[in-house]
């Protein structure tokens, strides 16, 4: 016998200091002796579903860098500690724990008994012939009579998580961690018994009779059974019978499951799993013991039980969850449980309306059993299917713009109460099959178009309904204002939903170049129309792909082409769409002359004004109470008062949301400011109200007693910079574009939080206006104040320079991605990490601001810096990116300018060209910008002209011509000759750089000339790849005569490729 008293006496010795373990250590935890997790009241984290164990990001109770927390630089912004009840020091006898780990010997038994604290009984036995051993746990039962009622309180838990929720998101997000992801411990939570069993080798037998008083699910009592007899890695686990229930305590059940805090009540689904169940003769105890199986109420037998070496048992406490406050019927560890639980449905009745499934890819739903292996990826039989394994190539092609869909957005959707019969009315359009296919959402800036686009896609989700979305947004990233990676988007959420779908697309997508650089009519028919025609059920509600703003994208024309394809093809495509923007004239054309069958909508600006304003009133009520503090007058905030705002709010909820804001840090000291708003702009325009408040917002950060000249000016020029910049950039990054330190920012800002997000502490946040309207305000005309007019008009030049100056910078140089070898592609080795965000924001923006600036000192600026070899590296430096097919648009911004310089025209001209001509090249190989981009340019290109000077070891392409050529080896000229089209000669300089004379070379189907070991030699265009008559014929290197010959006798490749740059170091 093995008893390990010394590590339980030492568990129950750190309770008093680090909370209680609910269990520890936990699954996951192997042969590692310093490896002691613990789990603990208050820890915030997530399940790691590879080991099936809880990772603790950080507790709630904790003090910053104290008992295991880290240090506040990173906790999540503006982290409080939550204030939490006195623990008891717990006695050693309250915990058994068994323990055996790393076995080395041929044969093992141990065991641990005694009297458990009740309401726990029983024993453990283990026996083994192994070679790595089992981890069993029992934590010490805890009376709930000692745990201070504070703990025990389960909405001071709630409550703080939703005020916390907006810093936790980007906090989660650097995690690589989703919301729904979120695992709080607010208590002593028996649901879970964490436990695990790893075997390596035979014979295993393990005893374990446990009854433990677990809380209600749903009303029904759980006690587990759990025994082993098997030869392999198997756990199991059952529900008790009736009689075994004991009287339910919920207050034990405290663990909360957080996926943007929804949740309703369901009954609880049983789920019986039986393996190979032989009764044996009961203990002496009379209690019976079962070989390899499960028991419960149910029965279904199993012929066999799965085998996993790693078990996600840890999951019980989330899917309990969930069967409790979610609409599904049934929740199932993982993916890999599905067959079992066909057969389970092949023996039920009942069957059940909805299924959640947790896996590693995290929570998904199941709309019925019919689509139990669909939504897996899964055959009948348990195995991946060919479109699981296609999932990667999809992503590859759509790059769908992944902070665009719903998933990424706020949490934050309508006020409950508030828009009921809007949503209820949206409610009925998805779930009519017959309803018109297309819904537009349309009213002026500020009336709460995305909010409720946000409570709409949550309910389509609930209801799963929602099959993709995508929400554009001027002040989001370049992508997420792009029209043509809407629908690729909508495709690849789609793909992830239905396996029909996913097989059709990946069938289209063979052999297919990125989505996006389709037009749209193409994106339609082939990630839309094409692959939904294999999925139409008939019956059921039409899926819904929701867009929402679409006046926010950048291009009108493009935003146009696509609503008058989409509006010709709604007819025929089996889903539905749901769609939002300002009533903008290139959208209201296309779907104002829609046939009232085809098109329902709805005018937010047009809701009769009670309805609006009963709303917003609740709004502010509910607002104002979060507002008020205990020192507050009684009856503040007067009724005259919310009376008074919610007439001036109308029907913008902007106005409610901004004076919110406004009020938060000095309720008393502004709520009078604000009414004297309110007399002045009585009876003026529709905006006057929203223009009075955002006037007083910025009289106030700017006050002349408070701020000298020099600090409003900078403030000033802040705030017209964050209104023109093209995307919303880090704190960080905005003070090097501006040249001053980051906390002078903050201080220019820190009155401006009414009207921009500025992240309390962490400098890589983003900066940006809380809303469009803001934007409106400040670039309208005769709205803004006359001070701001001036920085709003000079804004450009400055961000112009800005970026001319990032771009001729060292940070910009040759081989800024570190490729190694020009062998292979950019997706075959380890690039450098992301560039600097400031220089990522050059690249991509400069040219948009030079357009709305081009004086002469502008086309000096770019003179300087591209025309010459800083060309090349900002096309590598979009390629490292992965964004380098924007080139040719990013050019052709300022290529219509007439004031351009005549040579700077010609430049950008023939780069326009080079990029186009080379896009595939450029984008799959930084290396062979340089060694095939520009080595095969047309001789008489600017871009050859200016930049070649410094690249003097590239492959020289000799000769084209039909009937004659200069050979490489020698200076004679000889005749073509008619059985060799292409010819390398490869001067054997090393064995790295070259390949061998009378080696075969072979072109394949997108352009590369490889060499023998497969390596990336030369990117052949169009035109030269017409001299290669058969491409399934190898070529052989040396060879005196060829349609065309390309000289490698002084160029550099493989590992010594950047040998090829021979300009000045300081460029």
């Amino acid at each position: 016998m093995v008893s390990h008293k010394d590590y339980s006496e030492e568990l129950s010795d750190a309770y008093p200091d680090r909370g209680h373990p609910l269990a520890d250590p936990q699954p996951g935890f192997d042969a590692d002796d310093n490896f002691l997790p613990r789990i603990e009241i208050g820890d915030v984290g997530y399940i790691q579903h590879n080991h099936g164990c809880f990772v603790r990001l950080f507790n709630v109770h904790q003090p910053p860098g104290e008992n295991g927390q880290p240090l506040l630089r990173e906790l999540p912004d503006g982290f409080v500690k939550l204030p939490r009840g006195q623990e008891p020091r717990r006695s050693k006898n309250d915990t058994r724990v068994f323990q055996s780990r790393s076995v080395k010997s041929q044969s093992l038994e141990a065991g641990v008994t005694g009297a458990f604290v009740a309401p726990v009984g029983g024993t453990i036995s283990f026996s083994a012939s192994q070679q790595r051993g089992a981890i069993l746990v029992t934590p010490g039962p805890l009376a709930i009579s000692s745990i201070d009622a504070l703990s025990r309180d389960i909405e001071q838990y709630k409550t703080y998580v939703i005020l916390q929720m907006s810093a936790w998101e980007p906090f989660l997000k650097s995690h690589g961690l989703k919301l729904w992801d979120l695992v709080v411990v607010t208590g002593v939570d028996r649901t879970a018994l964490w436990s695990t069993a790893v075997f390596a080798g035979h014979n295993t037998d393990i005893g374990f009779d446990l009854n433990v008083q677990y809380p209600s699910v749903g009303g029904v009592q759980l006690t587990p059974r759990l025994t082993w007899h098997h030869d392999a890695a198997v756990i199991t686990n059952s529900t008790p019978t009736a009689a075994e229930q004991d009287e339910p305590n919920a207050e034990l059940n405290q663990t909360i499951f957080i996926r943007r805090l929804r949740a309703k009540r369901r009954m609880f689904w049983g789920i019986t799993m039986k393996a190979n169940a032989e009764p044996r003769d009961p203990d002496t105890d009379g209690n019976p013991d079962f070989d390899g199986g499960l028991e419960d109420t149910v029965g279904m037998e199993i012929e066999e039980s799965p085998e996993r070496g790693e078990f996600v048992d840890s999951l019980t406490p989330v899917l309990d969850y969930i069967l409790e406050h979610s609409d599904a019927h049934v929740a199932l560890a993982h993916d890999e449980d599905l067959p079992l639980y066909r057969q389970l449905l092949s023996s039920e009745q009942r069957t059940p309306s909805s299924i959640i499934v947790v896996s590693q890819d995290g929570i998904g739903s199941l709309r019925s059993p019919s689509a139990l292996y669909t939504a897996s990826g899964m055959n009948d039989r348990g195995e991946r299917t060919d479109a699981q394994k296609g999932a990667p190539k999809i992503a590859e092609i759509l790059s769908p713009v992944k902070k665009a869909t719903f998933e990424a957005q706020s949490t934050e959707g309508c006020m409950e109460g508030t828009r009921v019969t809007i949503l209820e009315e949206l409610t009925t359009w998805s779930h009519d099959r017959d309803a018109p296919r297309i819904y537009w959402l349309t009213g002026m800036a500020g009336t709460g178009k995305s909010a409720i686009t946000r409570s709409f896609c949550q309910m389509l989700q609930k209801d799963n309904l929602l099959s993709g979305s995508f929400f554009c947004s001027l002040r989001g990233s370049v992508e997420e204002r792009d029209v043509h990676r809407i629908i690729p988007t909508l495709a690849d959420s789609m793909a992830h939903r239905c396996s029909g779908f996913h097989r059709s697309l990946l069938a289209q997508l063979d052999h297919s170049s990125r989505a996006v650089q389709w037009n749209v009519e193409l994106q339609i028919e082939r990630l839309l129309r094409v692959p939904l025609s294999a999925i139409q059920e008939e019956g059921s509600p039409l899926l819904v792909l929701v867009i929402d703003a679409l006046d926010e994208c950048a291009d009108v024309d493009i935003t146009r082409e696509l609503l008058s394809r989409l509006v010709k093809m709604s007819t025929v495509l089996p889903v539905k769409f749901f769609l939002t923007s300002r009533p903008e004239p290139h959208i209201r054309q296309h779907l104002e002359a829609l046939n009232p069958s085809l098109r329902q909508t709805l005018r937010l600006h047009d809701i009769e004004k009670d309805i609006v304003s009963a709303d917003i009133m609740l709004y502010l009520n509910q607002g104002l109470r979060t507002l008020r503090d205990p020192s507050f007058p009684p009856k503040w905030p007067l009724k005259a008062d919310i009376d008074a705002l919610a007439r001036l709010s109308g029907n913008l909820f902007i106005y409610a949301f901004t004076v919110l804001k406004y009020l938060h840090k000095d309720p008393l000291g502004r709520l009078p400011k604000l009414m004297e708003a309110a007399i002045t702009v009585a009876g003026r325009p529709r905006t006057q109200p929203l223009d009075a408040i955002y006037n007083l917002v910025l009289s106030e950060a700017m006050d002349t007693d408070e701020c000298d000249a020099e600090e409003i000016d900078l403030t000033r020029r802040i705030i017209a910079i964050i209104v023109t910049i093209y995307e919303p950039v880090t704190v960080e990054t905005l003070g090097t574009l501006l040249g001053i330190p980051t906390f002078r920012l903050r201080e220019s800002l820190h009155r401006l939080h009414a009207v921009i997000y500025v992240p309390s502490r962490d400098n890589s946040g983003v900066l940006s206006t809380l809303h469009a309207s803001f934007n409106d305000f400040l670039t309208g005309a005769s709205r803004a104040p006359g001070s701001m007019n001036a920085h709003i008009s000079s804004s450009h030049k400055f961000l112009t320079s800005a970026c001319m100056d990032m771009l001729q910078s060292e940070k910009l140089h040759f081989n800024m991605s570190r490729a190694i070898s020009s062998h292979l592609f950019n997706t075959e080795q380890d690039l450098a990490a992301p560039i600097d965000d400031a220089l990522r924001y050059a690249c991509l923006y400069w040219s948009r601001h030079v357009s709305n600036h081009h004086g002469e000192d502008t086309w000096d600026l770019i003179n300087q810096v591209f025309l010459g070899p800083k060309f090349l590296f900002w096309l590598e430096a979009l390629s490292a990116m992965g964004l380098s097919e924007n080139a040719p648009d990013l050019l052709r911004a300022i290529q219509a300018s007439e004031s351009a310089p005549r040579e700077l025209h010609r430049f950008i001209r023939d780069a326009v060209t080079f990029t186009m001509h080379f896009s595939p090249c450029i984008a799959q190989s930084t290396p062979h910008i340089y060694l095939s981009a520009l080595a095969l340019c047309d001789e008489d290109s600017a871009i050859r002209q200016h930049c070649m000077p410094s690249f003097s070891r590239l492959p020289i392409l000799l000769s084209t011509n039909d009937t004659q050529v200069a050979s490489p080896i020698g200076p004679e000229v000889v005749p073509a000759a008619a059985d060799t089209d292409i010819i390398g000669d490869l001067e054997p300089r090393s064995v790295d750089m070259s390949v061998p004379r009378g080696q075969p070379l072979k072109l394949d189907q997108d352009g590369w000339l490889r060499g023998p070991g497969d390596e990336l030699m030369l990117w052949l265009d169009e035109d030269h790849r017409k001299l290669w008559f058969d491409p399934t014929r190898p070529m052989i290197a040396g060879r005196k005569g060829a349609e065309l010959v390309v000289d490698w006798s002084n160029a550099v490749h493989g590992t010594e490729w950047t040998k090829c740059y021979t300009g000045p170091k300081d460029v």
